[in-house]
């Protein structure tokens, strides 16, 4: 039997156990070579912890892990946004998709860029939402006619 971490053709093994087998050592594949296992931040591990607990049901970690992102988040999207207002209201719709997705969430991984993903993604709704609500005004600063007869944009008839 060969040994966890013993070089096999110029590549170290890695020991794999299946239940009822006895253990069997793989080489690792030749994108990992040389590469150790990268260190999961303290701020991410906290966030998968406490994203993991808000899964299985318990309702103060959505609290915590809010705690922990929501500066972080309300910065980006202010930054995308360039109005805090709006920032504001998208990071509440963020978190609010995050509460709606947290089924399709994979426990154990790092939280954080799946959020901002959805921070980011829930940004790009509202630019577009912004583009297609223009009201158009006339010279005088009032809402310009509809090309429909006795419709005025932004007032209801």
């Amino acid at each position: 039997m060969i040994a966890a971490g013993t070089i096999l053709l110029d590549r170290p093994c890695v020991p794999v156990a299946r239940p009822g087998a006895p253990l069997v050592v793989r080489r690792a594949p030749f994108y990992q070579e040389g590469v150790k296992p990268m260190a999961i931040e303290p701020e991410a591990r906290e966030a998968a912890e406490a994203m993991a607990h808000y899964c299985r049901g318990d309702a103060k970690a959505f609290h915590k892990l809010y705690g922990l992102l929501a500066a972080r988040i309300l910065a980006y999207l202010t930054g995308l946004l360039g109005d805090k207002a709006a920032a504001e209201d998208a990071l509440q719709l963020t978190f609010l998709k995050v509460h709606e997705a947290r089924s399709t969430y994979v426990l154990g991984a790092n939280p954080i860029p799946w959020i901002y993903t959805i921070a980011h993604r829930t940004c790009l709704d509202e630019i577009r939402k912004r583009k297609r609500s223009r009201v158009r005004l006339s010279k005088d600063g009032e809402p310009a006619a509809d090309h429909r007869v006795g419709v005025v944009v932004g007032f209801a008839a």
